[in-house]
């Protein structure tokens, strides 16, 4: 009488394995589908007092990280585009931030369906553009930025002191 081959003896292991990996596979997929979908609001107000001549212009994008502009950005999908008045402050718009929640995990976040970075771009007449770049996944982690609330950024800033690439912080 013959021995049945390796394979059919280990017949039970590969269909355990075969149904580890399938429920892993699920649990991956379900892991980066967001469980929910929200918009919070943020607003910006931005002060520099110091060095902003007449003509300095801020324009504000905000998404994923993993698509900020780079040095060359020239404004496209910008949620904002406003001059420094005369007090050298602007209050910019307030712009809606998607969230995309995780399951099984409290505050944690989906980085391609959250935005969690804002770029500001000071631009001043003759000189090279500055860059404040702010990533919000603090304040996403701690429930400061969620649906239903208005989360307001007052910066006072040297634009002298804004760096020259927007790199992520």
């Amino acid at each position: 009488m013959a021995l049945p081959s390796i394979h059919y003896r280990r017949r039970w292991f590969y269909v355990l394995w075969g149904g580890l990996l399938a429920a892993s596979l699920g649990a991956l997929a379900r892991w980066e589908t967001p469980k929910s979908r929200t918009e919070a609001s943020l607003k910006v107000i931005l002060r520099c007092p110091q060095d902003a001549p007449e003509g300095t212009r801020v324009q504000a994008w905000a998404g994923p990280a993993a698509q900020r502009p780079a040095a060359s950005w020239q404004g496209e999908g910008a949620f904002a585009d406003l001059p420094l008045d005369a007090s050298h402050q602007v209050a910019l718009p307030t712009v809606r931030m998607h969230v995309a929640s995780r399951r099984w995990v409290r505050n944690a976040f989906v980085p391609r369906g959250t935005w969690n970075l804002l770029v500001l771009k000071v631009s001043r007449p003759g000189l090279p553009p500055r860059f404040l770049v702010a990533s919000l996944d603090d304040d996403l982690a701690h429930g400061a930025l969620v649906a239903g609330h208005l989360l307001i950024y007052s910066l006072t800033t040297r634009i002298g002191s804004l760096a020259l690439d927007p790199k992520a912080p």
